[in-house]
């Protein structure tokens, strides 16, 4: 993998922290560049939620499958663990028991006695931004939403037959406009 023109390492165990479409982009690049220099695929996702509350889109996930990336779920990063020359070899983590608190705000909670340890030799933290609707303006309120996203049919188009979403900022219902 080359970075500004220089050769950075690549893991042969890396855990991916995070759950949403993001971490898929990150993994699928990596498992492409681990079975190419190493000839197999050694990622684990490791995310707070639980398969069934990612926020990844299903394709996402299932193309992550199809590269063969390991997913992790309700398990949150406590503490690196390092060898005597300061390298990394592992991570440890705690069962996620919530993401959100009552109110919906991101507030992880985590059974700090159930502890599972993993062995790694490259982190990546592959978490995504949220997105500034404000520039939407009067037009925010004209949306539909899920999950925090704008809700768009299979071709991008939102329930406003003139504005289009792509990316992380779209999330496919399967509407139809007119």
């Amino acid at each position: 993998m080359i970075m500004d023109g220089k050769k950075v390492p690549l893991g042969r165990k890396i855990i991916v922290v995070s759950g949403g479409n993001v971490v898929y982009d990150t993994v699928r690049s990596l498992a492409k560049l681990q079975r190419a220099e190493f000839g197999n695929v050694y990622i684990t996702i490791m995310s707070l939620e639980g398969e069934c509350e990612l926020p990844a889109d299903d394709e996402e996930i299932e193309e992550g499958a199809v590269e063969g990336v390991k997913l992790n779920p309700l398990r949150s990063p406590r503490e690196f663990i390092l060898d005597d020359k300061g390298n990394l070899k592992g991570v440890k983590t705690v069962f996620c028991t919530c993401v959100f608190d009552a109110s919906g705000k991101f507030n992880p909670q985590c059974d700090i006695s159930d502890i599972e340890i993993y062995e790694t030799d490259m982190i990546v933290e592959a978490i995504g931004q949220r997105t500034d609707y404000s520039l939407l303006g009067k037009y925010k309120d004209q949306l539909k939403f899920i999950t925090g996203r704008v809700a768009v049919n299979d071709k991008g188009q939102t329930s406003l037959d003139w504005l289009f979403a792509g990316g992380d900022i779209g999330a496919r219902t399967g509407h139809h406009n007119s």
